[in-house]
């Protein structure tokens, strides 16, 4: 409970502080940088926050498996069975175990198809910029196309990290699953349970938490929001044409490290939140 308390006061904190940082940002982008058009830039992060949010309300509560308590076979006749029960735990605990390394599998090979996405369409981009005249700066509907372009980029970017925290949370539930049976078993192969847990290294107790740092998940989110940040700072750069187009503004920086600031917890909002299951 004080864990959950811990960690609801974090998600709201999380939460005014986004809040804050677009208040602060409303009136820069519609009063002093209208004539660039960077409010285009912040309503679509209001956007992408206000989906993520969203998302992160409704489905919060049906992304997690609820562990029932090991109940100890008692009777002659239930352990006659025990052998057919057996099986059937065996075929389970394989699903379990094929969906967590199906999980990582997929994990690889949607990064893989972001990286070639991403850097397909980027290539597209800076070749229209290169070819362009230094002289003649790109029409304003070509900028508008390649913002279009990197706001789809973006858009792309964020249903693959949606899709990684889901594969996160079908790994932890498949672990959460094969420790589920292996305790069923420790109970009731009739060997002392000290000795029988100590075959096992990981225990239900011991499986590493669905938010945690430092693994190739996290890893994999951190590169998917690097180059989603990249991709807004793209998108500011370019509505700063023509008068600034040759150099790195601000503003352009501050929407990128904000994105990246924001992806960057929601990892730690979708995966570190404990559901409340109903008794």
């Amino acid at each position: 409970m004080k864990l959950s308390l811990i960690a609801g006061n974090n998600r709201s904190l999380f939460f005014v502080l986004v809040l804050t940082i677009n208040i602060i940002l409303a009136p820069y982008v519609w009063h002093v940088e209208k004539n660039s058009q960077q409010y285009l830039v912040w309503l679509y992060l209001i956007f992408i926050q206000a989906f993520v949010i969203a998302t992160f309300f409704k489905y919060r509560d049906n992304t997690s498996a609820q562990a029932s308590a090991i109940i100890k076979i008692k009777g002659y006749r239930d352990q006659k069975n025990g052998l057919k029960f057996s099986d059937i735990l065996l075929q389970e605990f394989n699903y379990a175990r094929e969906t967590a390394a199906q999980a990582m599998n997929d994990r690889h090979t949607m990064i893989n198809y972001f990286i070639v996405i991403s850097a397909a369409v980027l290539s597209f981009l800076g070749s229209r910029l290169i070819v362009s005249d230094p002289f003649d700066p790109p029409s304003g509907q070509k900028i508008q196309f390649m913002v279009g372009i990197a706001f789809l980029v973006n858009f792309i970017g964020w249903l693959y990290f949606l899709h990684l925290i889901r594969l996160r949370q079908a790994w932890v539930s498949s672990a959460q699953a094969m420790n589920q049976i292996k305790e069923f078993f420790i109970i009731n192969s009739g060997l002392a349970e000290d000795a029988a847990r100590s075959a096992f290294l990981w225990k239900s107790n011991t499986i590493p938490p669905a938010g945690k740092r430092s693994n190739v998940f996290y890893y994999s989110i951190m590169l998917i929001s690097l180059i989603s940040a990249g991709v807004i700072f793209f998108a500011s750069w370019c509505l700063f044409q023509p008068s600034a187009m040759a150099n790195i503004h601000l503003l352009s920086v501050g929407f990128a490290l904000f994105h990246y600031f924001f992806q960057m917890h929601c990892y730690s909002l979708f995966l570190d939140y404990q559901p409340v299951f109903k008794q």
